[in-house]
């Protein structure tokens, strides 16, 4: 992928194909290139929108998504 959008369709993909929750972290360790910052707007953009959603608050919050 290359391109305007190309990170944050790798985050949407990688989240999608989550079967258990993940971590923050998960995201980051499979995509060292991508900043935490463009990790966390993606989780709040795809969280406002109702597709994944966050137990917990900080570095131990675990997220499920509900993207099919």
């Amino acid at each position: 992928n290359r391109g305007r959008g190309a990170k944050t369709a790798l985050v949407k993909h990688f989240i999608s194909q989550q079967k258990e929750p993940f971590l923050f972290t998960d995201i980051s360790a499979a995509f060292p290139t991508i900043g935490t910052d463009m990790i966390r707007v993606v989780l709040r953009r795809l969280r406002d929108q109702g597709l994944v959603q966050a137990s917990g608050r900080g570095r131990g919050a675990r997220w499920t998504t509900f993207i099919q």
